[in-house]
């Protein structure tokens, strides 16, 4: 859990909208319920997103191939992340700071 945490982490601060959020079908839809519920800390283990999503107490099958498709979709978008642009913000505003 702790490796998904920190790749959302990048990817939500370094992309506006991640891409498997453009479609509304009920696929998606738990997609997005893992990502946020990470993002928000409402998961602190693979247990409570596996009970809050699919109502079930153990890690079994679905869950465990949802939190797999979703970190190998969060680890494509990191390819098309821009970290310059991240970067040259970073430098713009310690620039600033210092002037």
């Amino acid at each position: 859990m702790d490796y998904l945490q920190q790749l959302a982490r990048v990817v939500e601060s370094n992309t506006t909208t991640p891409v498997f959020f453009n479609s509304d079908l009920p696929d998606n839809m738990l997609f997005q319920r893992l990502y946020k519920g990470i993002l928000s800390g409402a998961y602190h283990s693979d247990s409570d997103a596996a009970r809050d999503i699919y109502k079930k107490t153990s890690l079994y099958g679905p869950y465990r191939s949802l939190k797999t498709e979703l970190c190998r979709r969060l680890e494509n978008l990191l390819f098309f992340v821009h970290f310059e642009a991240a970067s040259s913000r970073i430098k713009t505003a310690r620039y600033k700071c210092r002037r």
